[in-house]
């Protein structure tokens, strides 16, 4: 796993290299990456970035989402002092295409973020614009919900059930003919 990660870390980094807007400093990058979850829990991850010199920044994260799939995302940054954020977007690691939807706020002072129906388990890359000073920084958490899975005896009792209607369907057929 860990040699995934730094495979994915300087694919990431060569990426963002050659796609980065002449506008920006190069920017931050970093992995964010949830402990392996058990089902049914809240995973945490943080991120964080500080700044040597001033000027526009343009970080790119990947958030590594491992299995199960996440119900519930919610990104929460804070601006330190001599940090002034003016974007966010998410969108999936090397697939193009438009942002994945978000609902919630991006503001000077810091960023809230949800993201409605979660995410599948996968790569995604996370960027986060703004102005810093030199020595500035800012940093946040990245919380994901999974749902729980049923437990087999959910399952057997579940077949159960649908085995009783099946039987009272049988003998009301029988009865009606």
């Amino acid at each position: 796993m860990k040699k995934l990660n730094s495979v994915l870390f300087a694919m990431a980094t060569l990426a963002a290299t050659c796609a980065a807007p002449a506008f920006a400093t190069p920017g931050n990058s970093g992995i964010i990456a949830p402990a392996t979850p058990t089902t049914g829990t809240t995973m945490t991850a943080s991120m964080s970035s500080s700044f040597a010199a001033a000027g526009a920044f343009d970080d790119m994260f990947l958030l590594i989402t491992p299995p199960p799939d996440a119900t519930d995302v919610h990104f929460l940054i804070t601006a330190g002092t001599g940090v002034t954020f003016t974007s966010f977007s998410i969108g999936y690691f090397g697939g193009g295409g438009d942002p994945i939807w978000t609902t919630g706020s991006v503001l000077p002072t810091g960023i809230d973020i949800d993201i409605p129906g979660g995410l599948i388990s996968g790569v995604y890359q996370v960027d986060v614009q703004g102005a810093a000073l030199a020595g500035s920084s800012y940093g946040g958490t990245v919380t994901l919900q999974t749902a729980a899975v049923p437990e087999p005896s959910s399952y057997a009792l579940l077949a159960a059930g649908l085995g009783v209607v099946g039987l009272v369907s049988r003998r009301r057929s029988k009865q009606a003919a």
